[in-house]
């Protein structure tokens, strides 16, 4: 059923999100062994999350064993741990989710490569569903995320953008969300996203 769900965008960081409801949660990008350090959003989560949160994670079952190590998570899937008290986390639950795009190492070579964005287009389409699935499955009403793009300027940073906003539109009608956060990762991002919006008939409030 469709209901309303409040989209709130601005610039900052995920794991400051606060909402007046306890069925809350942030998303979070991720590899597939779930190994947080080495990105600076995993430090940054890991940070705020403290040992309780890294003691989770590492119990999350191992569903392959790959040449690089143990996957938790596939690429396009999400996993949630949680709900629980972590740390300096306001959001007792946090949903890792493994997008095609390594959070480090964010391709630049795609403006002429159609294929490569085609397949990182569906992949990051089935990150967000997964997400939403999983925060449905939670009954969450508020989750915070940060849209996963490649570098931050061309053709294809504007195209992953927005396939991350229309899946998210798209998700929200299947969700008990009341309101989503979409943290940009800076003041034009914020702008962009917020233009996107509008574009796709959203009006500001």
């Amino acid at each position: 059923h469709n209901r309303d769900c409040s989209f709130v965008v601005y610039a900052g960081d995920v794991f400051e999100f606060e909402h007046p409801t306890e069925a809350m949660g942030v998303v979070c990008w991720s590899n597939e062994s779930c190994e947080l350090a080495g990105t600076s959003e995993g430090e940054k989560l890991l940070e705020y999350g403290g040992p309780e949160l890294q003691q989770d994670i590492s119990t999350l079952p191992i569903v392959l064993k790959s040449p690089y190590g143990p996957v938790r998570c596939g690429t396009g899937n999400a996993v949630i741990i949680g709900p629980e008290k972590y740390g300096k986390l306001e959001a007792p639950c946090v949903l890792l989710t493994v997008g095609p795009l390594s959070p480090t190492n964010l391709e630049d070579a795609l403006e002429d490569d159609t294929d490569s964005l085609h397949y990182i287009k569906n992949m990051l389409r089935s990150c967000y569903r997964s997400s939403r699935v999983l925060a449905k499955h939670a009954e969450l009403q508020a989750l915070a995320l940060s849209l996963l793009t490649t570098r931050k300027t061309g053709q294809a940073y504007e195209q992953t953008l927005r396939v991350g906003l229309q899946t998210l539109v798209e998700e929200v009608k299947f969700s008990h969300l009341r309101d989503l956060h979409i943290v940009a990762s800076s003041a034009k991002e914020a702008s962009i996203v917020i233009a996107m919006m509008t574009d796709m008939g959203h009006r500001q409030i």
